[in-house]
């Protein structure tokens, strides 16, 4: 599978982005998104059928990724 190229300003502009910077920005955005998702999908489910064990579950991992977040931010 061949890969597309890119333009070549692209490609200087994410070279000078170390490996360990490029994470973080990536995980500064998708943390809190995917906080906010998963606490929206839990609240939809037990609006729809009550407090379960599934619910307990997603919004305990929308806390935590929230936790995470909050913690991160000291």
């Amino acid at each position: 599978m061949r890969r597309a190229h890119r333009h070549p300003e692209e490609t200087r502009m994410w070279m000078f982005l170390s490996r360990a910077l490029r994470r973080w920005v990536i995980a500064a955005v998708l943390v809190p998104l995917g906080a906010k998702a998963l606490g929206a999908a839990g609240r939809g489910l037990e609006r729809r059928s009550g407090r379960t064990r599934l619910t307990r579950g997603v919004q305990g991992a929308a806390d935590l990724l929230g936790r995470q977040r909050r913690r991160g931010r000291r």
